[in-house]
């Protein structure tokens, strides 16, 4: 939409307004990279990683997230519950997720879900605890400290390789059962 001032002059148009503040909000948003960035580059001591220390890193990085019940940093993203777990004792961070086993499936066709998943997908490790639990796992070391940007970075590399399985259509018999 063309403006006009009073002598009948085109003056600035609507659209070009707009790109200039979708601009300068771009302009903004890149301003504060060096912030983040920065972030990325902190080592979290050992005696510091907490599961509040990792629900603020997280919420850093613009990534939703909560502590829940049991003390465990719960993320739900594209669908799947995503649950990180400081061990202090072990100076570990588990990053993990669980599914439901439909019950009527029979157990050799559940370990041999396991097995596939484990054989074709690198870096996580699938088991069933249970006859109707499957959990898969990434565990990742922090002794000595750990730095932000490796914790974000895992859970995303967690999330892709499980978002993976779920598209590769693995569960060929439909043993998972769905919410």
């Amino acid at each position: 939409m063309t403006r006009f001032d009073q002598k009948g002059r085109t003056t600035m148009q609507v659209p070009f307004t707009r790109g200039l503040v979708m601009l300068a909000v771009i302009g903004l948003s890149f301003a504060a990279l060096p912030a983040i960035a920065a972030g990325a580059e902190e080592i979290i001591p050992e005696n510091e990683v907490t599961a509040p220390k990792l629900m603020a890193l997280f919420k850093a990085a613009f990534i939703d997230c909560e502590i829940d019940k049991d003390g465990d940093v719960r993320i739900e993203e594209d669908g799947i519950k995503t649950f990180l777990r400081v061990t202090p004792g072990k100076k570990v961070i588990t990053v993990f997720s669980i599914w439901n086993l439909k019950e009527s499936a029979s157990e050799v066709d559940k370990l041999r879900l396991v097995n596939k998943l484990n054989d074709e997908l690198l870096l996580v490790r699938f088991c069933m605890p249970d006859p109707t639990t499957l959990w898969c796992d990434y565990q990742l070391r922090y002794e000595k400290g750990v730095y932000a940007f490796q914790v974000v970075t895992t859970y995303r590399v967690f999330l892709k390789v499980v978002k993976g399985a779920e598209a590769a259509d693995m569960d060929e018999k439909d043993l998972i059962g769905k919410e």
